[in-house]
């Protein structure tokens, strides 16, 4: 399950293998024949358990780090090769794209909240740089494809419990009506928290319809709603308090209330034919969050976002190869309408900031593919023109309304050559870039409204060297990687604004390492997959405040990490696996003064499916962290005060059951 997700079928006592065609390229491409590192996970074949955060599906890809999986008001935390480290809520560096459309918003950032995250069907991970193929904050892409391939009507459910109070349902079904496909799917999350002041609960409700027109014509669309009418934010410790009392929320988060609220709806529709696609998308989301200081930290935010995509392709058979050119163009828009009040206690007061932002952004893109013989040549080039406003509507301290724009051009060249029947060589070189998020320009250290125009946007070049092994028992592959990267941009805290993140730019850092995973069928019915990650990301330039600390270690991911599952999965329905998570040693600051200690967390789970007469049923448990390690499952990077920390949960239980007709 891991960048070559094969699928094992018993014929004649042997395997046959079976190929897995990547998308997330633009024009898609056999996973063995990619000119760059990437992963597959097939969530059919993972093991059964509640599925609350992305985390539990990305536990077996190297280079891919995620913490922040309780702490449901900051939501999760995802870096690739380092990109994305800096997120103090959401995702950033890393382009996220669900169902052919961008999750991610124009200016960068990008939240998984919405996603049920029950319904979903695989995921492919591209690590490092790839805004070639997918423009701003692209330092990795993620996409994720939901389940919509069915050939009869069905009715299913889905109900767990698990420790801290948490409990998930699900109720969905899927309908034919001629050449048409309906689906429609209601979820409901709810929990306690590990720790005081972090519970949560949360409603998705989505539809989604697939046409098979004449020919390999396809028409598609989505709806759906989100309700998240609490998540409580518990807070950064310090060390003695996770040492002494760790399950309990900071003090000011409580008198704060510190948390936020959340509703977004969103909607796509798109065409796909034999050579030419097109979509459109519109998505509005509102948050109310409330952080735990009075000047400015209640936060209204209504945000309305979307855009169209569009490519044509013309496939040429050459004398001695074949080539494919894809042409495309995609638009997009965002319209943030910021507000902050004083948060007295948990209770607005007045009005202190109103600003309202906007950023749009206009892209056009070439890619290109040539394969001749045992060589596979890939290309393209992107011109991506992003174009930001703040409007200033609070005038009582003058206007500080601004422009802004960052423009980029970015480049790609790759090669794939197969060495020999299941063996292949893999090389390219890519840049990114990754302009400021909207909110982070708007956190202004000076204290006034407007940009902050002293942040720059963030640029990258790799350079990546890898091989790959594909036989009918075992897959595996390796790849080298040398990142260089300008004006990376880093969150910091300030004594007045405790809990409250600030933006601003390094000189220059690299990012290095090697990337090793492999899937192994050694027996009938058992597997072995395994990730591991050893880097190096560091400041080559960086004097901050008088203070050089260059050559220190970027903070907020580990330069080592790894997994290890162990599954048996047999034909009649019985499932069982144990997987082991390493996280090595993580700075908490640029400083480099203070870090994270290494750990190992180690969980089972076992299910069996039955079907009799047309009824599906599938009980399951299972015991995360089954050696109650204690570990941080979120850091907060360079927060005042020693503040970094928010302790994970011990040893807990779950159990549930799916059923369906």
């Amino acid at each position: 399950m891991l960048f070559n997700m094969y699928l094992y079928g018993q014929k004649d006592n042997t395997y046959l293998l079976d190929s897995v065609v990547i998308s997330a390229e633009r024009i898609p491409v056999e996973s063995v024949r990619s000119v760059r590192s990437v992963s597959l996970v097939q969530v059919e074949s993972l093991p059964p358990k509640p599925y609350v955060s992305l985390n539990d599906f990305l536990s077996v890809v190297p280079g891919l780090f995620a913490n922040n999986a309780t702490n449901y008001a900051q939501d999760l935390r995802i870096s690739l090769r380092g990109f994305g480290a800096r997120a103090s809520f959401g995702i950033r560096g890393v382009k996220l794209i669900v169902d052919g459309f961008e999750e991610t918003t124009p200016d960068g950032q990008g939240q998984v909240d919405n996603l049920d995250l029950l319904n979903l069907h695989s995921i492919e991970v591209l690590r490092g740089p790839s805004s070639v193929l997918h423009g701003n904050a692209s330092g990795g892409v993620i996409r994720i494809t939901t389940v919509k391939d069915f050939d009869q009507n069905y009715l299913n459910g889905y109900a767990s419990g698990a420790s801290f109070a948490s409990r998930q349902l699900s109720l969905g079904g899927g309908f034919i009506s001629g050449s048409a496909r309906h689906q429609i799917r209601l979820s409901h999350m709810t929990s306690e928290g590990h720790r005081t002041h972090s519970s949560f609960q949360s409603t998705i409700i989505g539809y989604n319809g697939v046409l098979d027109a004449k020919g390999n014509e396809q028409w598609m669309w989505n709806l759906s709603y989100m309700d998240s009418p609490e998540a409580l934010d518990p807070g950064g410790i310090d060390l003695a308090a996770s040492a002494t009392t760790p399950y309990n929320a900071r003090d000011r988060n409580v008198h704060f209330n510190a948390g936020e609220t959340v509703r977004q709806m969103k909607g796509s529709a798109q065409y796909d034919g034999e050579n030419f696609r097109g979509g459109i998308y519109l998505s509005s989301r509102s948050f109310a969050g409330r952080l735990p200081f009075a000047n400015g930290g209640w936060i209204e935010l209504d945000r309305l976002y979307g855009g169209l995509n569009a490519d044509y392709s013309i496939d040429k058979v050459l004398r001695q190869g074949v080539n494919k050119l894809l042409i495309g163009l995609e638009w997009g828009f965002q319209r943030d309408d910021r507000k902050r009040y004083i948060n007295e206690m948990g209770i607005k007061r007045e009005l202190n900031f109103d600003q309202l932002e906007s950023f749009h952004q206009q892209s056009l893109y070439v890619l290109d593919r040539y394969i001749i013989d045992r060589w596979e040549w890939s290309g393209g080039l992107r011109l991506d023109l992003n174009q930001l406003k703040a409007g200033d509507h609070f005038l009582t301290d003058g206007d500080d309304s601004g422009k802004q724009s960052y423009h980029s051009l970015n480049p790609s060249l790759g090669v794939n050559f197969r060495i020999n029947a299941g063996h292949f060589l893999f090389a390219n070189t890519s840049t990114s870039f990754e302009t400021p998020a909207l909110s982070e320009l708007s956190s202004n250290p000076s204290g006034a409204g407007g940009f902050n125009m002293e942040l720059l946007p963030q640029k990258a070049v790799n350079f990546e060297l890898g091989y790959r092994l594909s036989h009918s028992r075992i897959s595996m592959s390796a790849a080298l990687f040398h990142i260089e990267t300008r004006d990376d941009i880093i969150s910091f805290e300030l004594d007045e604004f405790p809990g409250r993140d600030f933006y601003k730019n390094s000189a220059r850092s690299t990012r290095k390492g090697i990337e090793l995973e492999v899937s192994m069928n050694p027996l009938k019915y058992w597997y072995i997959d395994g990730a591991l990650t050893i880097a190096d990301y560091s400041f080559d330039d960086f004097v901050e405040s008088g203070q050089d600390f260059s050559g220190n270690d970027i903070p907020g991911v580990p330069q080592r990490h790894g997994s290890i599952s162990l599954s048996y999965r047999q034909d009649n329905g019985l499932r069982a696996g144990l997987l082991l998570r390493s996280t090595g040693s993580i700075a908490l600051n640029n400083k480099n003064d203070v870090y994270d200690r290494a750990y190992s967390l180690l969980s089972f789970s076992a299910g069996h499916s039955w079907k009799m007469k047309g009824f599906m049923i599938s009980p399951f448990f299972g015991i995360e962290n089954l050696l109650d390690t204690f570990y941080h499952d979120n850091i907060r990077i360079n927060a005042f005060g020693g503040r970094y920390y928010e302790p994970g949960p011990g040893v807990y239980f779950y159990g549930g059951v799916r059923m369906g007709i």
